[in-house]
């Protein structure tokens, strides 16, 4: 798949975690992945990928909003304000808001249904999707989502984005 910013294509992850030294050593140890820091002002940003590719990033888990640790997918979507009253409209919410990163764009943190989290984005796409770097084996571009009602997520998806589900043996899935 390669990912379409205009389409909710996923173009860059975060790894949402109580322990990013832990996470990034187990993506190393575990994926072959590197990690390096990106300097955002007073913070250090650990980015990851492989073969000199990024696509994921690790940031701390908010304690108080009583998350579980969790992947976090970026969607690309070409008007944030447009596609934040679409996730109201269909009956999710956003959580965060609008949010500048310099040279990265801005973005939202969104919750569809059944607690199902992501991230729609808008602005410059991140060099590991833009320089044609994704897919390459051992990147996390496109993704299964599960959920306990998963019609109803893909549903929202379609509302969202005009994705399409399918059945499988193992029930209804959505496939970003």
């Amino acid at each position: 798949m390669t990912p379409n910013p205009s389409a909710g294509g996923p173009i860059w992850w975060d790894l949402v975690t109580s322990d990013v030294a832990g996470a990034g050593a187990a993506m190393t140890r575990l994926l072959g992945w590197e990690l390096t820091g990106l300097s955002l002002g007073d913070e250090v940003y650990p980015v990851g990928g492989r073969g000199g590719s990024r696509w994921c990033g690790c940031v701390d888990l908010p304690q108080d909003r009583g998350l579980p640790d969790h992947w976090l997918p970026y969607l690309g979507v070409p008007d944030l304000e447009t596609a934040c009253a679409s996730v109201l409209a269909l009956g999710g919410s956003v959580l965060t808001g609008r949010e500048d990163t310099p040279g990265f764009g801005v973005y939202a943190v969104c919750e569809g249904p059944k607690r199902c989290w992501f991230a729609l984005h808008q602005g410059p796409t991140p060099a590991a999707v833009s320089q044609g770097n994704a897919p390459k084996e051992g990147s996390p571009f496109g993704a299964l989502l599960t959920s306990p009602d998963p019609a109803e997520c893909a549903e929202f998806f379609q509302g969202l984005f005009g994705w399409t589900s399918s059945p499988t043996t193992l029930g209804q899935r959505v496939v970003l």
